[in-house]
């Protein structure tokens, strides 16, 4: 596997999750005052962050572990059709 490809995905992933999280922070800013409601921007934006990166590294890490089961099923048919061409 490469872990390039899947450090990049997580990276991109975690930046559309921060600003996922910005925006909806922006729409779920609740009028109340308490000191647990004020600023929720940070907190969003980490947990979109958070969110993003393992979405992307387990998507990216699903697509090659894919690719490579494709790839040894090919081997193993072309294996056993080389072998037993013969038979009818």
């Amino acid at each position: 596997m490469n872990s390039r490809k899947i450090l990049f995905c997580s990276v991109v992933t975690a930046a559309i999750g921060t600003m996922l999280g910005i925006a909806a922070a922006e729409l779920a800013n609740p009028p109340f005052e308490s000191g647990i409601y004020k600023n929720p921007h940070r907190k969003y934006a980490i947990a979109g962050a958070i969110l993003g990166a393992a979405v992307g590294g387990a998507q990216e890490t699903v697509r090659q572990l894919k690719a490579e089961a494709d790839r040894r099923e090919r081997e193993r048919e072309r294996f056993y059709r080389d072998r037993f061409h013969h038979l009818p």
